[in-house]
């Protein structure tokens, strides 16, 4: 009986090692995928965003006052308030009574229904209409995405940005710069992380870089 004990004891410690062993080795596996970079795409998706089947139904009560200001050619995008919150864009979802706010494609994250407690607002002066390029979110290989400012947009030096971005870094500031160059297939921008400093934001580093996915 002790010497069948012994031989239980030893192939447990045996089990007990070998699970470390094979959980170090793929703690190692994985930390050595996350520092590689995703393959650069050969050319950037552009999605037409359409509201999903999937959106939460919060009970939120809003209105809309202004066509969006982050998607302005689309007819059917607008700004918008809710519980003292600012959404930009949400966009139409059949007649008119309802709108989704808050979606983020490129984060899986499918946004809300919002019911709307006034009538949506005539077409303003905003541009309406096809725009290919006009774009209000980006991602980006390394998994980072970006969205259209639509407040004041901040200038460093005599570029403005466009765009901000997440960042692996919560402290960063990330932004992009102008507008993506669009001209070839894979669409490239100017994406800057940006340096407080007495007399204004300043470039910490400035690199160009591919775009995976757009959404317009």
């Amino acid at each position: 009986m002790r010497k069948n004990s012994r031989v239980n004891r030893v192939r447990n410690l045996r089990s007990r090692a070998s699970a470390i062993l094979f959980a170090g080795v793929l703690f190692g596996c994985a930390a050595y995928l996350w520092s590689q970079p995703l393959p650069s795409p050969s050319v950037t998706r552009i999605v037409y965003y359409m509201p999903g089947s999937n959106l939460s139904d919060t009970g939120r009560q809003g209105y809309c006052w202004t066509g969006s200001i982050a998607a302005p050619f689309r007819g059917d995008g607008w700004r918008c308030m809710a519980e003292n919150s600012i959404f930009d864009p949400c966009f139409t979802i059949g007649e008119g009574a309802f709108v989704a706010c808050g979606a983020n494609p490129a984060a899986a994250e499918p946004g809300f229904l919002l019911t709307l407690n006034q009538p949506l607002p005539t077409v303003g002066s905003l541009q309406r209409g096809a725009a290919p390029d006009n774009i209000w979110l980006l991602l980006l290989p390394d998994g980072n995405y970006c969205t259209r400012f639509t407040g004041t947009r901040p200038f460093v030096g005599k570029r403005i940005a466009s765009f901000g971005c997440t960042s692996r870094d919560p402290q960063a500031n990330v932004i992009l710069l102008d507008e993506p160059d669009t001209r070839r297939s894979l669409w490239l921008v100017s994406r800057a992380t940006l340096a407080d400093s007495p007399s204004g934001w300043k470039i910490k580093t400035l690199e160009t870089v591919p775009v995976q996915s757009a959404w317009k």
